[in-house]
């Protein structure tokens, strides 16, 4: 028997893979098959069985050393590890570079050693329920819809430099470690004639050639990733889903969302439905420049403790709904002072952000930050929905931001969101009051609204002791012009002296209720020192707050 022909020669290639290159001029040292000149590893598919291979790959696994585990540009039509515990006598990597598979499974199967497919073909791969103890790596690899659905990874996954067709599905999956997938393409819309698997050797291309296009998505809902998930410098032709995801950190950064299709087949929706980040908690987010995307990027119910995201000029805007925002920084490529004609928020607890870092960007916005469009529970087509969100919604944006200031100790800006959370809540009872049925529903919301009104006009809700100011000015302006018209005998003569009439009585209070004969005059003058009392201590209060402020 001689020795297998194989050996991998990178020469004239483009590798820049470590772990790849190391075996540059690797010779297979096993024997050949029969009278061909490969071994059962290397021939090619159709002068073997699926079943004789995969025996032949679990007996190599049980030979000592490293080389039975180096299993370097083996052919396999169909690798079926599924139902089974991988496991050799040591704990050498199970090494398939350059290996062209047309179907891998590890379903519902335990894999204990490292896996490394690296500059590989996968038609399809199956890892729905399986455990990998080790680290899985499938870089430089063309991998056609992996599934890896509640599969358990303890040390990491890495698809980095890949392509990747189909959809890549990671549902409810727990990786203990990093899952990168940095520079890699998620393409749909791919035949299999197009999938660049890199042999026509494989039993489970004909299959393939009559399947209908692929939909391409990257789901990691309900995932469990201890520490990163890194996403960078990839281009997604579909839907990312990060739904109930539990991520350590999320890199997001110079990924491209190519697909004008959304994956219902409509053109123009909301980002939402190619970012989905529903239920979604991540303790530290690094989101980078994102190219110009139809709508924003709606984030239902996340959870984000720190981190960065930035604004692109061109890129899309973010809205947060029902959402929990931490110490998150945003950036924008433009200008700072911009941040915040890009991010809206509904219904958002603010749990350490420093609002006091974007004092200008707010203001530029007249602190208003809550978003204009609906996004009612189980909405996941805003754009359909223009209603304005309800007024009340709004009221509670406003709250949590007033609460989230606080905690921070932020008095300018908890003001301020006091402010807007009065103001829509005066509207709030107006639009009530309005589309009142009950005569006494009506009659309630019309005191409120009024009562809201009169605390917006004279004190700015106890946030504006100038309003209160002008408010005792325009009091006393008022009762004046009354004592010109009655022209009451006063013991001065003077051109304004019945404004400085109407002065003292203001401050009746403090000076004493001035003489009068007239009846009408005086009626007029107790009315208007209530007024100054009321306003004088409504100053006091304002002036107080402002300052504590």
């Amino acid at each position: 028997m001689s020795k297998c022909s194989y050996n991998l020669n990178l020469s004239g290639t483009d590798s820049h893979d470590n772990l790849l290159e190391r075996y540059d001029g690797w010779e297979c040292d096993r024997e050949t098959h029969g009278d061909t000149e490969y071994c059962t590893f290397h021939l090619p598919v159709e002068k073997k069985t699926p079943e004789a291979t995969t025996e032949a790959f679990r007996d190599s696994l049980q030979m000592k050393g490293r080389e039975p585990n180096t299993l370097i540009g083996a052919k396999f039509a169909h690798l079926d590890l599924s139902y089974s515990t991988l496991e050799g006598v040591d704990n050498y990597p199970i090494v398939l570079h350059r290996a062209e598979i047309g179907r891998l499974s590890f379903r519902k199967g335990t894999v204990t050693h490292e896996i490394r497919l690296i500059d590989g073909s996968v038609g399809k791969l199956n890892c729905y329920d399986a455990t990998f103890k080790k680290f899985v790596n499938f870089n430089s690899s063309t991998v056609c819809e992996p599934e890896l659905d509640y599969a358990t990874v303890d040390s990491g996954l890495s698809i980095k430099n890949a392509q990747i067709n189909g959809f890549l599905r990671c549902k409810n999956m727990d990786v203990e470690g990093d899952v990168r997938l940095s520079n890699t393409v998620v393409a749909g819309d791919k035949t299999a004639e197009e999938a660049n698997l890199r042999s026509a050797d494989f039993g489970y291309e004909e299959e393939l050639r009559n399947s209908k296009t692929y939909d391409s998505i990257v789901d990691f809902a309900e995932a469990k990733i201890s520490d990163q998930l890194g996403l960078t410098e990839m281009r997604i032709d579909g839907s990312l889903q990060l739904s109930a995801a539990h991520i350590g950190t999320l890199e997001l950064i110079d990924t491209k969302f190519e697909s004008e299709l959304t994956p219902n087949g409509l053109r123009g929706e909301e980002a939402v439905l190619r970012l989905r980040m529903t239920d979604t908690r991540i303790e530290d987010v690094q989101i980078g420049p994102l190219p110009l995307i139809d709508g924003p990027i709606v984030i239902r119910k996340g959870s984000f403790n720190s981190g960065e995201i930035f604004l692109s000029e061109n890129g899309p805007d973010y809205i947060f709904y029902k959402s929990a925002v931490g110490n998150l920084i945003f950036n924008s490529e433009r200008n700072k002072k911009d941040v915040f004609n890009r991010i809206r928020f509904q219904n958002t607890r603010f749990d350490g952000f420093e609002f006091a870092d974007y004092t200008d960007a707010l203001s530029r916005v007249n602190w208003r930050i809550h978003s204009e469009r609906s996004l009612s529970e189980g909405n996941h087509h805003p754009e359909r929905h223009t209603t304005s969100p309800k007024i009340g919604t709004i009221v509670s944006t406003y709250l949590r931001c007033k609460n989230g200031a606080k905690q921070v100790g932020d008095n300018t800006a908890a003001s301020e969101f006091f402010l807007k959370e009065m103001t829509f809540r005066g509207r709030m009872h107006t639009a009530n009051a309005v589309n009142a049925t009950v005569a006494s529903e009506m009659i309630a919301n019309g005191w409120k609204a009024i009562s809201n009104a009169l605390l917006r006009v004279t004190a700015g809700y106890g946030e504006r002791p100038s309003r209160t100011a002008l408010s005792s000015a325009a009091i006393v302006v008022l009762f004046g012009g009354m004592y010109t018209v009655l022209q009451p005998e006063l013991p001065y003569s003077i051109p304004l002296g019945y404004f400085v009439y109407s002065i003292e009585s203001f401050v009746a209070l403090v000076l004493g209720q001035p003489d009068t004969t007239d009846s009408v005059v005086s009626l007029l003058t107790a009315v208007e020192g209530f007024f100054g009392t009321f306003l004088i201590a409504l100053f006091v209060f304002t002036l107080t707050r402002s300052i504590n402020r």
